[in-house]
């Protein structure tokens, strides 16, 4: 009974280790944090690396754009508001296509100004709510507006512009794997924590 006991766990550890050796070549996922575009809607355009503390913010803003009888837009204006928390010094650099800004009643600091960007730098004591008002350049502010309004006829149509073309495969997957992935960014999302890059076993892809 022992030496076939012996014999069972052996085939097990052997099959074990042929399950952990996946057939197949292993690929890397799309990232969730890499965007798919690299303008607005779907794009970031912020950092805030400079100051070495990783603050939690709650970002809104609020587009107005001004249209001409055809629809064309002629004058484009943002209203950003950042509540930030976590005590401690912050730095964030704000991409866009700036040509004026100023701080909105409420902003408990005033932003500074580049060519492409907005800048906001202090310290933060426990919370602090920044609220920048920018009047964009609209030549390349438009192509990152999630309508685009036609006016012919006498009939005004809004053309949704959100959609982003972007790459993928298929792929004959490894299960297992793919489901410790799924697991892992469950796990991350769940304590609040960036999730990670992460990949899979396939034994084809196209």
């Amino acid at each position: 009974m022992r030496r076939l006991a012996l014999a069972a766990v052996a085939a097990l550890a052997v099959a074990s280790g042929a399950w952990a050796a996946a057939p197949g070549n292993f690929v890397a996922l799309p990232s969730p944090l890499a965007p798919l575009s690299p303008t607005p809607p779907l794009g970031g355009g912020a950092t805030a690396s400079s100051e070495g503390l990783r603050h939690r913010v709650d970002a809104r803003t609020t587009v107005d754009v001004a249209l001409g009888p055809d629809g064309t837009p002629f004058r484009v204006r943002a209203t950003q508001r950042l509540d930030v928390s976590v005590k401690g010094d912050y730095f964030f650099t704000i991409g866009a296509p700036v040509l004026a800004v100023e701080a909105a009643p409420g902003s408990a600091s005033t932003p500074g100004l580049r060519s492409t960007s907005i800048l906001w730098a202090g310290f933060n004591p426990r919370r602090r709510t920044l609220i920048a008002r920018a009047t964009l350049d609209p030549v390349a502010a438009v192509p990152s507006l999630p309508l685009r309004v036609e006016s012919t006829g006498g009939r005004v149509t809004l053309v949704n512009t959100t959609g982003v073309a972007a790459g993928s495969y298929t792929a004959a997957a490894v299960v297992p794997s793919l489901l410790r992935y799924f697991s892992q960014l469950k796990r991350d999302v769940a304590r609040g924590a960036l999730p990670t890059s992460g990949g899979a076993f396939v034994e084809s892809s196209n």
